[in-house]
């Protein structure tokens, strides 16, 4: 005998197709904008992709990516409230090459990602995922700063917070392939870096006067930052 599902029969192997009174939903969803659910509901899925996966339940994943060139970041919601405030967390490579180094304290070196404000930086960590092509001193940091006064190159940036500080960028030294930089805690007692106060965009800046004007031939770091903050990180391309 034919079931109803609403008004209408259906047969038993369109029974089974049915998610309305309880099924597992398996395969593509392509072709599907607009997936509505009631009650509690299960994703599953191997891969989150970076344009974002939300529920309407205690936790909502979310993502952003940056445009397909040499500066990406991807973001994920670790813990997040419906409201956006959670623990996210963010890895972005940065490409040095074609830059020239200069002395300029604080000169801005590479824009990397934009975050909320007051967001609270848990941890940081970096890898040199190409060597550098120089081996002439070029101390670097990498700061959280205003956007005012970061997005013009060897401009002096306003840091707020050091997230990782003093990488000697060069291929005998901090920019060799696989080098990894650790990050500046805020005392020996706790466990997390610092506010970025008021302000919102991460980029790596030159350390003191002496570096050198040697340019970068290639180079580049892969960055990953875990904060608690209202909202994702997305990419910063100005500079």
């Amino acid at each position: 005998m034919a079931k109803r599902i609403g008004k209408y029969k259906v047969s038993k192997r369109e029974e089974t197709l049915s998610a309305v009174d309880g099924a597992t939903i398996e395969g593509s969803l392509d072709g599907i904008t607009n997936l509505t659910a009631t009650g509690t509901s299960t994703l599953t899925t191997a891969v989150i992709g970076t344009g974002g996966v939300a529920s309407t339940g205690e936790i909502r994943l979310t993502g952003c990516a940056a445009p397909a060139n040499s500066v990406a970041a991807v973001c994920n919601g670790v813990a997040v409230a419906a409201d956006g405030a959670g623990i996210y967390e963010v890895i972005f490579e940065t490409d040095f090459g074609g830059y020239t180094a200069t002395a300029t304290d604080n000169g801005l070196i590479k824009t990397a990602i934009t975050i909320p404000t007051d967001s609270m930086i848990i941890a940081a960590s970096t890898i040199v995922t190409e060597v550098v092509g120089q081996n002439n001193t070029s101390t670097i940091d990498l700061v959280s700063a205003t956007t005012a006064g970061s997005d013009t190159a060897d401009e002096a940036v306003s840091a707020v917070l050091t997230i990782i500080d003093g990488l000697d960028f060069k291929s005998s030294g901090a920019g060799a392939l696989g080098a990894l930089g650790a990050p500046v805690y805020a005392n020996d007692i706790v466990h997390h870096i610092g506010s970025t106060g008021t302000s919102t965009t991460l980029c790596w800046i030159n350390k003191g006067t002496g570096n050198g004007t040697a340019a970068y031939v290639s180079g580049k770091i892969l960055t990953y930052i875990k904060y608690m903050g209202t909202g994702p990180a997305s990419a910063d391309t100005r500079v």
